[in-house]
């Protein structure tokens, strides 16, 4: 997580689970979109509106890419929002 996205979510997820960093409205949201790439082995875009757990709303367009260390399983998943 780049130093922005951490200030953005005044806190650093690097190395959590998913569950417990993510920056979405709901975990199940966020949930649903990382199983959707593993799923589809596709990118997805995303515009996302929620209110942050202090109340800002927040406003972010975000990319999710899928990679693969055998060409074939999803593996990892590279995500880039602003």
């Amino acid at each position: 997580v780049g130093t922005r996205e951490a200030a953005n979510r005044k806190f650093d997820p690097t190395g959590q689970l998913v569950e417990n960093g993510f920056f979405a409205k709901s975990e199940s949201d966020a949930l649903h979109s990382y199983e959707s790439v593993r799923l589809q082995r596709a990118a997805i875009y995303e515009k996302i509106s929620f209110l942050s757990q202090d109340g800002i709303r927040i406003d972010e367009d975000s990319v999710m890419l899928p990679l693969s260390e055998n060409g074939a399983d999803v593996s990892q998943i590279l995500v880039y929002s602003e």
